[in-house]
């Protein structure tokens, strides 16, 4: 009786031709995906500025008119995170008086240092420094904190550098130019409030408010194209708002150490 199975043949493996093209392709798709990390990368954040008022961190001068609570400590350190998320590794901290008032400010950046490893910044426009100041940023990572004082007082501010503070300038280019700075893209600025804005220049400019630090994420005002991530040309000048301010700071502080390693 005939078995309904077919039998079975020896079958030979069929070897396939490489085609030609498909290396190409393979090495396009990385080329493609290489170029759109790199864009990716070029738009993240490098610097974050947090300006403090007269009053301390969220404290507006003369009181607070409206029925927001003030950000809080972990707002802030939670700044720092989302900061450093997106590739931050400067903060500066301006505030027209003594930062003695400010308790806070030494808590956001050691945590900034420990945490992060980030470079610190401490810009002041007074031409002295207390006793307790002093010491608040002596408790820092030295090799990773600099005091940023205008041109016309750092000859006075140079006799801290004896007792390990380093001292930079916090206008190092001549107001009424085009600043030479990496510009809004690579800068998130944070007032008093919480409230971010595109760059210093023109904080408290509601055009160009980003958001706030109580509503989402950095990262989501950071990618959002909708946002002004620019500032209009014909108010982009060096003026006292730029005083302190890490984008244009880093150029200057580069050139320094250059010429530093050269001597």
């Amino acid at each position: 009786m005939q078995s309904d199975e077919c039998s079975v043949e020896d079958e030979t493996p069929v070897t396939l031709e490489p085609n030609p093209f498909d290396l190409a392709r393979i090495i396009q798709q990385r080329v493609r995906e290489s170029a759109a990390r790199e864009a990716a990368r070029s738009r993240d954040i490098i610097y974050l500025w947090i300006h403090v008022s007269s009053e301390g961190i969220a404290q507006p001068q003369g009181g607070r008119t409206d029925n927001m609570a003030p950000p809080t400590l972990d707002d802030w350190l939670n700044v720092v995170d989302e900061a450093s998320g997106l590739g931050a590794n400067w903060i500066v901290v301006t505030t027209h008086d003594s930062f003695s008032d400010y308790p806070e400010v030494w808590e956001i950046c050691s945590w900034a240092q420990t945490a992060h490893e980030m470079k610190v910044g401490l810009h002041t426009n007074n031409d002295t420094l207390t006793e307790s100041e002093i010491a608040g940023i002596q408790e820092l990572d030295p090799d990773r904190t600099r005091l940023f004082v205008k041109r016309q007082h750092l000859e006075k501010m140079r006799a801290l550098e004896a007792r390990g503070i380093k001292i930079g300038i916090a206008d190092p280019q001549p107001y009424g130019g085009v600043p030479q700075c990496q510009g809004a893209r690579k800068l998130i600025f944070v007032d008093w409030d919480g409230v971010i804005y595109t760059c210093g220049l023109v904080e408290q400019n509601r055009e160009y408010r980003l958001g706030d630090i109580r509503e989402g994420t950095f990262d989501a005002i950071v990618r959002n194209p909708e946002l002004p991530h620019r500032v209009h040309e014909k108010i982009r000048l060096v003026c006292e708002g730029c005083d302190g301010c890490p984008s244009l700071i880093a150029n200057f502080l580069e050139e320094e150490e250059a010429q530093r390693a050269m001597e």
